[in-house]
């Protein structure tokens, strides 16, 4: 601009240090605006048309005939092209341009490892990456690039892994790697793949249902597999027994001096991230409060008070029961008479007492 003032032709030059800068997301530039001439004003304006004021992002200082904008934390709407005019006294401006190019760099977001899926699911691994322009993905498992769709795997339009019916076979590291080609940009990130195997409750034939006499003892044995490993936890009537012996996948519950009460269902529990199963064994308790005991006790007594009649009845020489028959042991003659007729008490506790008269 040419100002004709006496005999002096006044110039206004406006110039920008740079002309085009490249910024990533989050970093911060400043620029250097200078003016040859006689400016009464030297203002900053942004990619809409607006002039531009301070503010928590934006920073201006001027000083003489020179201005300095500084931008904080760019942001991508902050792209575009930014102008510094100068006016002078007679309204005439000039001005100069920078243009501002915002990218993004490779960014992972919340790329989480291990990921862990169920047995059989399909395993959808995730990796959230972003980047202007758009990244180029690629997967690697085993460091061999999985570079097209398969009956095992699936790229998504997302940049996501999708793995059918994943099993334990299909466990370890997978690569997400993410380049911009305009740049020669790349990153990546190993995500470890976890999975996980519910449960199964094995128990040994002998635990299914146990028997046992009152004031005996029994064991039941509860064996879980699964991935992880699954937690093993005994219950009667809703209840946890805390009381239990573990070794490795196998746990053991004893039930020690059996009451009446001891019987009924007592249940293995196992479970794990995957899920949780559970079997039921039984207990049936034979013994001194149980109906079969008495009526046991009851025939034992009929058949002694008979062995005692017949002892006193019958000449010694059919039944041998020693010098005193009536004061002898009724265990004796019991004995004989079951040898001779086949007398039997009905509960093995029962053959261990010995009653004397």
């Amino acid at each position: 601009i040419f100002v004709l003032v006496g005999t002096f032709l006044l110039l206004l030059l406006v110039s920008i240090s740079l002309k085009k800068v490249e910024l990533s997301v989050g970093e911060s530039k400043f620029f250097t605006c200078t003016v040859i001439g006689e400016p009464v004003s030297l203002d900053w304006y942004n990619p809409q048309g607006e002039r531009m004021v301070p503010s928590q992002r934006v920073a201006l200082h001027n000083e003489g005939f020179r201005s300095r904008l500084t931008l904080y934390n760019a942001k991508i709407e902050d792209a575009g092209i930014y102008r510094c005019q100068a006016s002078d006294a007679q309204g005439h401006t000039q001005e100069a341009t920078v243009v501002l190019e915002i990218y993004q760099k490779l960014t992972f977001r919340d790329v989480r490892s291990p990921q862990e899926f169920r047995q059989g699911d399909v395993a959808e691994v995730v990796c959230d990456v972003s980047s202007s322009p758009v990244p180029v993905v690629s997967w690697f498992y085993n460091n061999v690039e999985i570079i097209e769709d398969t009956e095992k795997f699936q790229l998504l339009q997302n940049n996501n892994l999708q793995v059918q019916r994943v099993t334990k076979a299909d466990e370890g590291v997978y690569r997400c790697e993410a380049r911009v080609e305009a740049r020669g940009e790349i990153d990546f990130r190993d995500i470890i793949l976890v999975v996980n195997v519910p449960p199964v409750v094995s128990v040994p034939q002998q635990s299914f249902n146990a028997t046992a006499d009152y004031g005996e003892s029994v064991t039941f044995t509860c064996r879980a597999y699964g991935s992880p490993e699954p937690d093993i936890t005994w219950h009667r009537y809703d209840k946890l027994i805390t009381i239990a012996a573990k070794s490795g996948s196998c746990t053991t519950l004893t039930v020690r001096n059996i009451q009446h009460d001891d019987g009924g269902s007592y249940t293995c529990k196992a479970s794990n991230k995957a899920g949780e199963v559970e079997h039921e064994l039984f207990l049936k308790v034979f013994g001194e409060d149980t109906f079969f005991y008495w009526v046991s006790l009851i025939v034992y007594y009929v058949t002694a008070y008979f062995a005692l009649v017949l002892c006193l009845l019958i000449p010694l020489s059919f039944v041998s029961c020693g010098d005193n028959c009536s004061c002898g042991s009724l265990s004796v003659i019991y004995m004989q008479l079951k040898a001779k007729y086949g007398i039997s008490a009905h509960n093995k506790n029962l053959r261990k007492r010995v009653f004397t008269f």
